[in-house]
C-alpha cells in the first residue's frame, strides 16, 4: 500500500512539473497570460504538496518549502507592506520652501494608453465604461527597462517605428521632443534676444531646433489613426506650438482594411473633431485649441529597409549620430534590425563613420 502510494504521488507530482515546464512557453503565455498565470500559481502549490507526500517527509524535502518561503514571500508582501506603512494618516511632515524660480507651478501627471483585449485589459476597460468618473486605486510598480535617455540626447536624428498599438509608445518620444525644444529655443531666446543673428550662425546652432524626429506609424485601423493624429494635435497644443515643428516628421502607413477605408469622417462620432483627408496629406483639428497635425499618410507597409538607410545616409551627411527606436511585431523588428545591421555593417568597409543605435520594444510577453 505503501508503495503504491509513493508510485502515484510521483506521478502526480511528475506531471505537475511537466506542465510547469511547457506551459511557460511563449506561445502559451501569448494566446491566455490569465489562464497561465493562474494554472501556474495552482500547479506550483501541488506539486510542492504531493513532493512532500512523495518524499514521505523524509531526507530535505522539507528544505524545499524552507527555500520557496524564504524566496516568495518576502517578495510578495515587501510591496504591500511598503505602500501600506510608508504613508500613514498619523504621519506629519514640515516641508520649508522658499519663493522661487525652482519651485513646480504644475501638478505632475503619468499618463498610461492601454488598449484593451482580454484579460486584465478587458476588465479595466469595461469597468470605464460602465463607471467613466469613477477613480480606481493603482499600485505602479517600475519602471523596468526604457530607453537609454544619453543616446536619446546625443542623437541629433531621430527614427521611432511603431505598429498598431505601439502608436501609445511614440507619444512619448514626440513629448519629450516638444519639451526639449520648446526649453532650447526658450533659453536660446533668452541669451541672444539682443543679438543679431545672420542665417549661418542660426544653422549652426541658434534659435532654429538642428534635432530632426521621424515618426513612422503602421496601422491596420482608422479609429487608431485618428485618435493618434488627435493626441498628437493636443500635445503640439500643450507646448504652445500652433503647427507641426519644423524637425518633426509624421508618416502613417495604412495597411490591411484600413487601405480601403481611407475616409475618416464619421470614424469616432466627435462633434469636436474636425478631420480632413486626400491622397497624400491629412490633418486632424481638434476644436478646443485649434492646433492641427499634419502626417504624410501611406498606403501599405512601411519599407523600414529604406527608411534607415535614408536617415543613416542623412545622418553620414551632417556627421551626426543616428538612434532608431521600434515598437512592433516580431516581423517589423527583424526588419529594423537587419536594416541597421546593414548600415553598422558599412562602418567596417570604411564606407560611413559613427554608428546606428537601435532600441526595441515587445508588444506581447516576452
Amino acid at each position: 500500500m505503501k508503495n503504491t502510494f509513493v508510485y502515484w504521488t510521483g506521478i502526480v507530482a511528475l506531471i505537475f512539473q511537466a506542465w510547469l515546464t511547457f506551459a511557460s512557453h511563449s506561445v502559451m503565455r501569448r494566446t491566455g497570460y490569465e489562464f497561465f498565470k493562474a494554472t501556474h500559481f495552482a500547479a506550483t502549490v501541488v506539486f510542492m504538496i504531493v513532493f512532500l507526500w512523495h518524499c514521505d517527509h523524509t531526507l530535505t524535502s522539507w528544505h524545499y518549502f524552507i527555500a520557496t518561503a524564504a524566496i516568495y514571500v518576502p517578495c510578495l508582501v515587501y510591496p504591500w507592506l511598503r505602500t501600506a506603512f510608508e504613508y500613514g494618516f498619523t504621519q506629519k511632515a514640515f516641508v520649508n520652501i522658499e519663493g522661487n524660480g525652482f519651485v513646480p507651478s504644475d501638478k505632475s501627471e503619468l499618463v498610461f494608453y492601454i488598449r484593451h483585449s482580454h484579460g486584465l485589459t478587458k476588465k479595466l476597460y469595461d469597468h470605464a465604461c460602465k463607471q467613466p468618473a469613477t477613480p480606481v486605486p493603482v499600485l505602479v510598480d517600475g519602471p523596468y527597462g526604457g530607453i537609454n535617455l544619453q543616446r536619446f540626447n546625443e542623437a541629433n536624428r531621430l527614427l521611432v517605428v511603431a505598429g498598431g498599438s505601439g502608436a501609445g509608445w511614440i507619444l512619448s518620444f514626440l513629448e519629450l521632443f516638444c519639451r526639449q525644444m520648446r526649453t532650447t529655443g526658450a533659453t536660446e531666446t533668452t541669451v541672444r534676444s539682443d543679438v543679431s543673428l545672420s542665417d549661418e550662425e542660426k544653422r549652426l546652432g541658434g534659435i532654429e531646433h538642428r534635432r530632426k524626429l521621424r515618426v513612422v506609424l503602421a496601422t491596420r485601423d482608422i479609429d487608431s489613426r485618428t485618435w493618434f493624429l488627435e493626441a498628437v494635435a493636443e500635445l503640439f497644443a500643450k507646448y504652445s506650438l500652433s503647427t507641426k515643428p519644423g524637425g518633426v516628421d509624421i508618416e502613417v502607413h495604412l495597411t490591411g482594411k484600413a487601405v480601403r477605408t481611407v475616409t475618416v469622417a464619421g470614424t469616432r462620432g466627435d462633434e469636436g473633431l474636425s478631420t480632413s483627408s486626400s491622397a497624400d496629406n491629412i490633418e486632424v483639428e481638434t476644436k478646443s485649441n485649434g492646433v492641427r497635425a499634419p502626417a504624410e499618410e501611406v498606403s501599405g507597409r512601411p519599407d523600414l529597409s529604406l527608411a534607415i538607410h535614408q536617415e543613416s545616409e542623412a545622418a553620414r551627411v551632417g556627421n551626426e549620430p543616428l538612434s532608431v527606436y521600434i515598437c512592433g511585431s516580431t516581423t517589423m523588428q527583424n526588419d529594423a534590425r537587419n536594416a541597421v545591421a546593414k548600415e553598422n555593417l558599412a562602418i567596417l568597409k570604411g564606407r560611413r563613420s559613427g554608428g546606428v543605435y537601435l532600441h526595441s520594444e515587445h508588444f506581447s510577453w516576452a
